[in-house]
């Protein structure tokens, strides 16, 4: 799946599996650490 965003101002693409969450994008394929996951289970807020 191809994705288009807009991270800090500047356009940015990539092809992930959809099963790829925000969160491992930005961290993985962006490398922006700052990004913390709150809860894996679901069960927050």
């Amino acid at each position: 799946m191809d994705v288009e965003l807009i991270i800090n101002g500047e356009e940015k693409t990539a092809s992930i599996p959809p099963e790829t969450t925000l969160l491992k994008l930005l961290r993985e394929e962006f490398y922006l650490t700052g990004a913390k996951t709150g809860c894996d289970v679901g069960d927050c807020g």
